[in-house]
């Protein structure tokens, strides 16, 4: 019976998903300050220091759609 590999993990970086949310995404540096502080806070609640990348991932995507769609309604409001 094959033995299914863990998940990816890695240590807790949110310096990573700042610069990712700039790099790749061209987000302004206080947006995604504000996301990666908020999938941090997420993290924390959790209680996890190595969290599975693929968490991340979501958390970050989440994150950063609820944060988008809310920087826009107060522009068009």
């Amino acid at each position: 019976m094959p033995v299914d590999n863990p998940p990816a993990r890695a240590s807790w970086d949110k310096t990573r998903i700042v610069n990712d949310l700039t790099v790749r995404l061209g987000l302004p540096c206080q947006t995604a300050r504000a996301i990666a502080s908020m999938v941090e806070e997420r993290i924390f609640n959790l209680g996890l220091t190595a969290v599975p990348q693929s968490l991340i991932r979501q958390l970050v995507l989440a994150e950063t759609v609820a944060t988008l769609r809310a920087e826009h309604e107060l522009q068009t409001a």
